[in-house]
């Protein structure tokens, strides 16, 4: 089996470790979060094209040029998806606060569990839209090089 695609499953097996250990927190004491999907794919997004950004050369997208392509392509839409997700937790946090998720809780958790929220989602929601800005220039530079390299 190809080396770069058992370092890719370990790397999705940890970040699927990394989400749920971030996660828990919410689910445990959250009480009509609706926003686990632009979550999930908040964190997944941060930590996969960062990954991507930094070690490209140990993923499968190495000298795959399609994937690359693809990916370059899949970039817009789930920019544009977790932009969503960031301005719809804003005005979720504007209109009815945070600390409403935890209302059945006692004043200090409330108040913690508002405040991890809202920095969790926040900051993996600008994190991964700043990911999926900066990804697709990698992925054009890595490409170039590619193709340059194959020509000398």
């Amino acid at each position: 089996m190809n080396k770069r695609l058992i370092i890719e499953g370990v790397w999705l097996v940890t970040t699927l470790v990394v989400m749920a250990l971030i996660l828990y927190p919410i689910y445990r004491f959250e009480q009509g979060f609706e926003f686990y999907i632009f979550n999930i794919a908040s964190i997944f997004v941060l930590i996969t094209f960062t990954r991507y950004i930094f070690l490209l050369h140990h993923s499968f997208l190495f000298r795959n040029k399609w994937m690359k392509g693809i990916l370059f392509f899949l970039c817009i839409p789930i920019f544009f998806f977790i932009l969503e997700g960031v301005f719809r937790f804003r005005v979720f946090m504007d209109d009815f606060g945070v600390n409403t998720l935890y209302a059945h809780l006692d004043f200090q958790l409330q108040k913690n569990m508002g405040m991890y929220t809202r920095n969790e989602m926040i900051f993996f929601g600008i994190g991964a839209l700043i990911s999926s800005i900066i990804l697709p220039f990698r992925l054009i530079i890595a490409t170039w090089r590619d193709i340059n390299n194959k020509n000398i």
